[in-house]
């Protein structure tokens, strides 16, 4: 049923790639899936890889930000990357909830990573 509105705001969504290359990431893939058939809630899921070798340079914080329809920051939500348990490749859900309604009030998004 929000299927659609997934694969809308998964075009709508920026990745801050220099921010990513910057630690020695690159996002291999990124899908947004609805919560469930009657759930407008959604996951934010995550292939990400080293650029060289098998690490990262610190402990890092995967971040998206959502916007609603007026370009205000709806929601933000994130994901932690530990350097002892990174190997090189990872995937990640990163789960965005507000009592089914994320899809009906997402229009766009931008993907960034910090360090902890």
């Amino acid at each position: 049923m929000y299927e659609d509105l997934a694969k809308e705001l998964k075009k709508n969504i920026e990745i801050l790639h220099n921010m990513f290359e910057v630690n020695n990431l690159q996002i291999l893939n990124l899908s947004v899936r609805p919560a469930g058939e009657d759930d407008a809630d959604c996951n934010i899921l995550l292939e990400i890889a080293s650029i060289e070798g098998n690490s990262i340079p610190c402990d890092l914080l995967i971040k998206i930000n959502l916007y609603d329809e007026d370009d205000e920051i709806y929601m933000t939500n994130s994901e932690f990357v530990l350097k002892d348990k990174f190997s090189g490749y990872d995937t990640f859900s990163i789960y965005c909830f507000d009592n089914s309604n994320t899809l009906l009030k997402a229009v766009k998004g931008r993907l960034f990573i910090t360090k902890l």
